[in-house]
């Protein structure tokens, strides 16, 4: 798929491939609760005229590939395009909403099931990305769901309000409520570990359990983003920590969300990922390293 071909797919089609379903129409305006972040009054706005979308809540819009980088937190334009076209089948069904009351709670993802994560499957993808399974097994689930009558099932990781980030090997999205994930071994610790998403997260206790990684401390606790667009939420929970280890992806988006901290809490911040410099995230260093 080339940008162009990729431009020409509408949005709403797009959305519908990953789940989402608009819950009001205005004149050529669709109106969705965000796939960014979560809410509870529809802000992401899909204008079907132009083909394009702006989300009121982070102040942010644009076209397809530029929100697909959003909801993929990447700049790669090339791996956008790849992921774009394997998440937007020849044919979606899309509701077009016609002139009828749509409930706002009406959920995209149905049927979904959570339990122990043992499909092959699952395990199979966790393995290709050199995650240790018996950790993954920990911290993650099974999760599988209906979308527009269809079955799927993913690797699932929760976050902090129930809802779950979900992957497999040609899907990544999320099964709303949208949060970060905290989590704290020991209240008493005056140091977090931030990453982007549950892979990074993953694949850094995979490096400490390898022996791989040095830079290691048995007291600190950690906090998932789920989403870069998250980061002001999560600010809320960093504050009272003394140390704020970042261990983010080493593109635009990462080195973002580092200026940001730091304008926020100064030297409190630490850019750990000058460690896994070379490569563009952990799991990007621990799959090349484990080769």
């Amino acid at each position: 798929m080339n940008i162009r071909t990729a431009k020409s797919i509408p949005l709403a089609v797009y959305l519908s491939g990953l789940g989402f379903q608009p819950v009001k129409r205005r004149g050529t305006d669709l109106w969705y609760f965000s796939p960014l972040r979560k809410e509870t009054r529809a802000s992401f706005k899909v204008n079907t005229r132009l083909n394009t979308w702006y989300d009121f809540g982070i102040g942010r819009g644009g076209n397809i590939i530029s929100l697909a980088a959003e909801i993929y937190e990447m700049d790669d334009v090339s791996r956008l395009l790849r992921l774009i076209g394997a998440n937007t089948p020849a044919s979606v069904p899309f509701d077009p909403i016609r002139e009828r009351n749509i409930s706002p709670t009406e959920p995209e993802f149905k049927n979904v099931q959570v339990k122990s994560l043992a499909h092959p499957v699952l395990l199979d993808y966790l393995k290709s990305r050199k995650i240790d399974l018996k950790t993954a097994q920990i911290l993650c689930k099974e999760v599988r769901y209906t979308v527009c009558g269809k079955f799927y099932f993913a690797v699932g990781f929760a976050n902090d309000s129930g809802g779950y980030e979900i992957r497999n090997r040609y899907f990544k999205g999320a099964i709303p409520p949208k949060d970060t994930t905290w989590i704290r071994p020991q209240k008493s610790n005056r140091s977090c570990r931030l990453f982007e998403g549950f892979t990074d997260y993953l694949s850094y206790l995979t490096l400490c359990k390898q022996g791989d990684v040095s830079w290691h401390s048995s007291d600190e606790d950690f906090l998932i983003l789920n989403s870069a667009s998250l980061l002001p939420r999560a600010k809320d929970r960093l504050r009272g920590y003394e140390h704020i280890v970042c261990c983010l992806d080493r593109d635009t988006t990462g080195r973002r969300l580092v200026g940001e901290l730091r304008a926020t809490f100064g030297t409190r911040v630490h850019d750990d990922s000058i460690l896994y410099d070379g490569y563009k995230d952990l799991n990007d260093c621990l799959r090349r390293d484990s080769s």
